[in-house]
């Protein structure tokens, strides 16, 4: 929690005081996932790992259910936090990553290399206590075709804003079965480890879900309707404002009882 909330603050600093868009509010219409629950993912997508090495999609499954999540490396509004939020989950879980299910942390960023995907999972495993390092965590960059190919069977649609350099995403996790068919879609960021177990167990057996509540949480700054930059962030809000609450809380708990045992 201690970590996340870092990260938030983080976040909340980062934001660009004077950045020019160009998309408008037509521009994020479409920007909600498409839920193609039962859908395959296109097994034969060509990729490149954290090592530069070429590899397909279906490489990766080796009959274990497969989180997919789509963002992007450099991203500098909630990628990142949500990627930390994630592990932090799965270090609650009783499944392990690697033995129990395979993680696929894709770049839409088509710009991305080999090395910023080795960077980015070197700071996740740091977070992640619950089996061998590294084992069952892939971190892909693509061309734009193939990365084109992925998202929009995913249902995973993105725009990319020049003006600004960055990317308008939706925020969340996706479950495939084994097999790579589309099982379970995890919106936003306030998800629990429960729902997240619960998915993979689901995953695993080949079940699919039904669809999750429509909601759009965008990693992005730009508001269409307020025309500020603080749409990401200003939807989190409710849940980095509870984490912050919480962490203040144990805090002070734990100076109480250090005090009364002094």
């Amino acid at each position: 929690m201690t970590r996340i909330l870092l990260a938030a603050l983080i976040v909340l600093y980062a934001l660009p005081a004077q950045a020019q868009s160009t998309l408008t509010a037509e521009d994020f219409s479409g920007l909600a996932v498409v839920q193609k629950l039962g859908d395959a993912l296109p097994l034969d997508t060509s990729l490149r790992d954290e090592n530069g090495n070429a590899l397909q999609l279906g490489d990766i499954l080796h009959g274990k259910p497969l989180l997919l999540f789509l963002g992007y490396f450099h991203c500098p509004n909630l990628c990142g936090l949500e990627r930390r939020a994630m592990v932090e989950r799965l270090n609650s879980l009783d499944l392990a990553a690697g033995r129990d299910f395979d993680v696929a942390v894709v770049s839409v960023d088509p710009r991305e290399t080999a090395a910023d995907a080795g960077d980015a999972k070197a700071a996740d495993l740091a977070l992640y206590t619950r089996h061998a390092a590294g084992a069952g965590w892939h971190y892909l960059s693509g061309d734009a075709a193939n990365l084109a190919k992925l998202t929009q069977a995913a249902g995973f649609p993105y725009r990319y804003d020049a003006s600004i350099d960055q990317y308008a995403h939706p925020i969340g996790l996706i479950l495939a079965t084994p097999s790579g068919t589309l099982a379970r879609y995890i919106q936003g960021i306030d998800y629990t480890p429960r729902d997240l177990q619960l998915g993979l167990f689901e995953a695993a057996r080949g079940a699919i879900s039904a669809p999750a509540t429509r909601l759009l949480l965008l990693c992005y700054h730009y508001d269409p309707a307020a025309g500020r930059y603080d749409l990401a962030v200003g939807q989190a809000l409710p849940w980095l404002a509870a984490a912050t609450v919480g962490g203040v809380a144990l805090l002070l708990l734990l100076l109480t009882r250090k005090r009364r045992n002094a």
